[in-house]
């Protein structure tokens, strides 16, 4: 009952550190788009004026996010595992790791997916 409860506890936190790591990389990464989208006044207002539909300025904002957080993914998910076997490199410590298979999936698709959907439906 006890190992039970106790993978309950380590399932419920590890969800909560996934969604809560997910929240701010969404919000540092709004900041960014929004300083991009600053700096690319110019050209909207260009794109604009000669005729583009609103649609093709919400793909350029969903782009510009989609692929940061592409970028910023394909970065960050090596960067941990390098951490995380210098971490296990020691051959006394038992850690009984698993590849978290979907965190992975949650950081890699999940956040560039949602970041040009944000883009997409908050830029116009």
């Amino acid at each position: 009952m006890t190992v039970q409860r106790n993978r309950v506890n380590q399932t419920t936190i590890r969800r909560s550190a996934i969604a809560a790591g997910l929240i701010l990389a969404l919000t540092v990464l709004a900041i960014v788009v929004t300083l991009i989208r600053s700096e690319q006044a110019q050209d909207v207002r260009t794109l604009a004026s000669v005729g583009a539909p609103s649609s093709t300025r919400r793909l350029v904002s969903s782009a510009t996010a989609g692929l940061l957080a592409l970028t910023a993914a394909l970065l960050a998910v090596p960067a941990g595992y390098l951490a995380l076997l210098a971490v296990m490199s020691d051959p006394q410590a038992n850690f009984g790791f698993v590849l978290p298979v979907g965190a992975i999936a949650a950081i890699a698709i999940g956040l560039p997916t949602l970041a040009a959907t944000g883009g997409w439906l908050l830029c116009g």
